[in-house]
Order: structure tokens, then sequence, then C-alpha cells
């Protein structure tokens, strides 16, 4: 059998049953997968907590479709240990410590994000980097040094 008889013999069928056919030819829309952009480097002080963005991240097939979860990949084992509805993503020092692994001052850990839009097409990851620094003590020992001075 023909394609072409193929498709009259359906479309008669489906008018007998009562559906109504179109038989030409189809057309359909691919989704293209959404763009991830985990922003960054990523400064976080001995601590201190820090927001991680991926506001930059997009889907090229917006705005018909859109970005609706946000997963961070922390301690980069290729899983997300937080996925959020939201593009920025705030931790403390102590939750960092629990995702990541103990933080050392001086050391550059990676981070990764990546998307997905409302027709749960996953993007690739994105990388970026979290560099932990000693956080700077000159506020606290001018502060110090103005307690002091009271007290003389």
């Amino acid at each position: 059998m023909s394609s072409a008889t193929f498709r009259v013999s359906l479309a008669i069928a489906l008018l007998v049953l009562g559906f109504v056919a179109y038989a030409g030819p189809a057309r359909c829309s691919q989704n293209s997968p959404p763009v991830a952009n985990a922003g960054g480097p990523y400064l976080v002080c001995d601590g201190q907590s820090v927001t991680i963005d991926g506001s930059q991240s997009f889907d090229p097939d917006a705005p018909a479709d859109y970005i609706v979860s946000y997963a961070w990949d922390l301690n980069n084992d290729g899983a997300a240990e937080r996925m959020v509805e939201t593009s920025e993503l705030s931790l403390s020092w102590s939750e960092l410590n629990v995702l990541v692994g103990t933080l050392r001052i001086g050391l550059t850990y990676p981070i990764k994000l990546r998307v997905a839009d409302s027709f749960q097409a996953w993007s690739d990851w994105s990388e970026s980097t979290l560099q932990v620094e000693e956080c700077p003590v000159s506020d606290v020992l001018q502060c110090w040094g103005a307690i002091k001075a009271l007290y003389r």
C-alpha cells in the first residue's frame, strides 16, 4: 500500500467514525532547550553568605516558552543540590559548608547551573566558580579602637 493510499484510507476511516482529519503535511515546531548562565565568578568571605545568580539564563523560544527551574550543582558531582524557581539563590556560610563540603580560605570551588523550560527541556550545564577569601578585619579593628578610646 502506498503512503498516499494509506492517508486516504485513514482519512475515510476517521470520517466514518465521526472524526475530522487533515491529511496535509504535518508541521511541528521544535522546542529549543534553554541556555543556562551561572553568572559569577563569585566571592565569599569566611563566615559570610553569598547569593548566586542565574538571571542571565534565557530561553530562545521566549516569549512562548520560559525558564521554570534553576538547578544548582554546588559540589561538582553532576547532580543538583538545590532546585529553585527563581534565578537567585542565597546561601549562608553553614549551608555552603554542608552542600559544598568544608570550605577552605584561598581555594576556588566550581559551581554549575542547569535550567529547564516550561516544556521540561533542560539546558547544558553552565559553569562558574566560588572563591573563598578571609574577611577583611579592618572594620572590626576600627570598632575595637573606638571602644578602647571610650574607656581611656
